[in-house]
């Protein structure tokens, strides 16, 4: 056999090798290019929404990446009950516009892990009668009942410290109890609350009347202690508001 015929086969081998290795760094190359577009793809849709739903209701991870935000999932919910937890972190806030114009909304069980109410949250739920707003909570945000026309009663949680515009057009809501933490509410707090007739502060009749000074004279008058403790107020845009009762025990 000759040099040559004992080269060529292994120069064959070789060229085979490399056409070989030049394919699967190609194949590689696509492979990678597939899976950087399908993450990329991935991510922009996290990015554009970040709610996973579950049921009837949603939820974020919230920016500490160690909790979730809540919101109902469409706007025909009837009925929501807040979990305590989703995927492992606690759930601890109502997101702003999170139960906004849920129309068909009646009730909404809420657990003692949220311990923020956002803004706008249950405005225009005109069918919400029942909710219990749990001790854990310490903020409200803006409008966060606006409009429910359906509430009769509710109490704010002890560690709340503003009331904005929060009960506007709860035209059949009759009774508000408001903890001593409570330090300052504008007088557009309860517009169109045409029903409210009684209000029960948890502080000092002192503290009822300081509070009443910072929120541009939303209570214009008030009279003297009656034997049950209460007090006549005279309120411009609740014409049936007729007393305040002070000190209160919260109901459970």
């Amino acid at each position: 056999m000759s040099r040559k015929n004992t080269i060529c086969p292994t120069k064959k081998f070789i060229n085979e090798r490399k056409q070989t290795m030049k394919k699967r760094i190609i194949c590689l190359l696509i492979t990678f290019a597939v899976a950087v577009s399908v993450c990329c793809a991935l991510s922009l849709s996290v990015d554009a929404a970040g709610w996973e739903t579950s049921g009837n209701l949603k939820f974020k991870l919230n920016y500490d990446g160690n909790s979730y935000r809540v919101a109902a999932a469409n706007t025909s919910i009837t009925t929501a009950n807040i979990p305590r937890s989703f995927a492992g972190k606690p759930v601890t806030e109502i997101a702003d516009s999170g139960f906004k114009e849920c129309h068909q909304l009646r009730s909404c069980s809420i657990p003692d892990s949220i311990k923020k109410i956002g803004t706008d949250a249950f405005c225009f739920c005109e069918k919400l009668t029942d909710i219990n707003l749990p001790s854990s909570v310490t903020y409200v945000g803006s409008s966060a009942f606006l409009c429910c026309e359906s509430l009769t009663s509710i109490a704010i949680p002890n560690g709340t410290t503003h009331l904005d515009s929060m009960f506007s057009g709860c035209e059949n809501l009759k009774t508000v109890y408001i903890p001593k933490t409570v330090t300052s509410f504008v007088w557009y707090t309860f517009k169109q609350c045409h029903n409210l007739e009684t209000i029960y502060f948890a502080g000092t009749r002192a503290e009822w009347n300081e509070l009443c000074k910072n929120n541009f004279y939303t209570f214009f008058e008030t009279g003297s202690k009656t034997s049950k403790g209460t007090y006549t107020v005279i309120c411009s845009v609740c014409p049936h508001l007729s007393k305040t009762t002070t000190p209160y025990t919260a109901p459970t």
